[in-house]
């Protein structure tokens, strides 16, 4: 489903720029955009429902949520500007809570990258998230909401300044609303990844 709808609109952006008029090519190219986001989210809201919606931990689900969008890695690549290897992480925690930053030539196994991820969304990432929410207002949301802010907290390295008041103080809707709003940075790379996050804080 995901496959048809990104060549639907690979198709369309295709119609879009061969338009002559750059005002109409313009429209034309974010109608496409707006079309795939809305049937992207419909995917993905399935999917999410299905995987998440009965969980009852926001770290569990978080960590669920970060190994899927992250993959895992036993030895280290650079990325951005530090070693990383397990899920991403510029860390890794041993069975004897010792913490270690990663340098080249190690090698971790998925338990060790697996606490290490765990360590880091309860004592690094979740306080992100509750620091730009406010305590009670993050302890009021669901799992999966708390799950979806802890994901992109692990992505930003914080909650981004245009959805922060949203999380404050908006609704369901517009929380979700504005995490789709953040799709098409860098380049809407992780345009997916924050369609999926949307939909998890809805579902």
């Amino acid at each position: 489903t995901v496959s048809k709808i990104d060549t639907a609109f690979q198709t369309a952006l295709a119609n879009a720029r061969a338009m002559p008029d750059a005002i109409m090519r313009i429209a034309a190219e974010q109608q496409a955009l707006a079309a795939a986001n809305q049937a992207l989210m419909g995917a993905f809201q399935l999917s999410v429902d299905q995987r998440f919606g009965t969980g009852t931990s926001g770290a569990d689900i978080a960590a669920e949520v970060i190994r899927g969008f992250e993959g895992f890695r036993a030895t280290p690549y650079y990325d951005v500007n530090a070693y990383r290897v397990g899920f991403g992480s510029d860390t890794i925690t041993l069975s004897d809570g010792t913490i270690q930053q990663v340098v080249q030539g190690m090698t971790v196994s998925v338990a060790d990258a697996n606490r290490d991820l765990l360590r880091r969304i309860t004592t690094e990432l979740m306080p992100i998230a509750v620091a730009a929410a406010g305590e009670s207002r993050f302890s009021s949301f669901t799992p999966q909401q708390q799950a979806a802010l802890t994901s992109i907290a692990y992505n930003y390295g914080e909650i981004p300044d245009r959805i922060a008041a949203a999380v404050r103080s908006g609704t369901t809707q517009e929380i979700a609303a504005a995490i789709q709003g953040l799709a098409g940075d860098n380049g809407g790379v992780n345009r997916n990844r924050r369609l999926q996050e949307a939909a998890l804080f809805q579902s």
